[in-house]
């Protein structure tokens, strides 16, 4: 008698299709994995310039004073520029620096600019950003505090792939509040 020790076509035409099936499962799972690391990569990274971001300004917000160091004017403490962004005065030692925020919104772009000195904070990830100085009562105050907005979204990528990032923080100003309490008057740090 004869052995057949080949695979009939059934048999080919079979393992084929199995091979195929579980490559088309295997090739779907490793392209959402990929989709959802790089995802969930821009959305880190997003974070981690909205955590500097807030770190520079709440550090610059912190040490504001105000323009001629007269607390009258305490409503200029940070003005909007026409270019979009902010412009405010930050204390160091005995003297005041200019400080600007200046935003692109179509670029969607975020960069600091302190004596002729550019930091790019953001590049094309801000949607949207604010500013806004509250104080009570509004006409004398007695504590002011500044509340910060920003929306962030990947500018390159399709809206309906990326869940905006909204972020809102309200940050006060101590030596502002201790000017506007005490008249307090900043030429160096206390002792």
């Amino acid at each position: 008698m004869k052995l057949n020790r080949a695979f009939s076509l059934v048999e080919l035409v079979l393992a084929i299709s199995l091979f195929s099936i579980i490559s088309i499962v295997l090739y779907n799972f490793f392209q959402h994995y990929s989709r959802s690391y790089f995802r969930i990569d821009d959305k880190i990274e997003s974070v981690t310039e909205a955590w500097q971001l807030l770190r520079f300004i709440n550090e610059d917000l912190f040490c504001c004073d105000f323009p001629d160091a007269d607390p009258k004017k305490w409503s200029s403490v940070i003005e909007q520029i026409p270019s979009g962004g902010y412009q405010l005065w930050r204390r160091r030692s005995d003297k005041l620096e200019k400080i600007t925020y200046n935003f692109d919104e179509k670029k969607g772009q975020i960069s600091r600019e302190e004596n002729g000195k550019f930091i790019n904070m953001m590049n094309n990830r801000c949607k949207q950003f604010s500013i806004v100085s509250i104080s009570n009562p509004s006409d004398n105050p007695k504590e002011i505090y500044f509340e910060l907005e920003f929306e962030l979204e990947n500018m390159n990528k399709k809206p309906e792939s990326y869940i905006p990032l909204k972020i809102k923080r309200k940050i006060f100003p101590v030596f502002l509040n201790f000017k506007l309490r005490k008249g307090f008057v900043f030429e160096g740090l206390p002792e």
